[in-house]
């Protein structure tokens, strides 16, 4: 995406931090710090037509199921830096957050106030 965009002449900004090199390089320098919990959580769903373009793409370029399991934008592996939490929610990159790209509600149908109550509660427990 970032040689696309450059050749565009487009701002390519931030899409460096957006490889598995550059991810295990940021977790390797930012160690988990004690007391804080941290959680992964992944989706394996497209909602979003744009997001089943780019989910597609990772499907067919994975090497391993976790790595063609995807959310349109992140990788179920990519995702999973520690074990997932949970299973993979049934929606895509957008719909974790109540999202869609799709008219005319633009909203995801993923129950995501239950699933970020899930995490909240998770989090809570963990830390006592």
């Amino acid at each position: 995406m970032r040689r696309v965009a450059g050749g565009l002449g487009l701002p390519t900004g931030a899409l460096g931090n957006l490889t598995t090199r550059y991810a295990r390089q940021f977790n390797q320098e930012h160690p988990d710090i004690g007391d804080i919990p941290c959680f992964c959580y992944a989706g394996n769903r497209r909602e979003t037509y744009l997001l089943r373009v780019a989910g597609a793409y990772i499907r067919n370029v994975g090497q391993t199921p976790a790595e063609r399991e995807n959310d349109g934008l992140v990788s179920v592996a990519s995702a999973s830096w520690k074990p997932l939490a949970e299973a993979p929610w049934a929606t895509d990159h957008l719909g974790e957050v109540g999202h869609t790209l799709a008219p005319p509600r633009f909203a995801s149908r993923f129950p995501h106030l239950e699933a970020l109550r899930r995490v909240i509660e998770r989090a809570r427990l963990e830390r006592g």
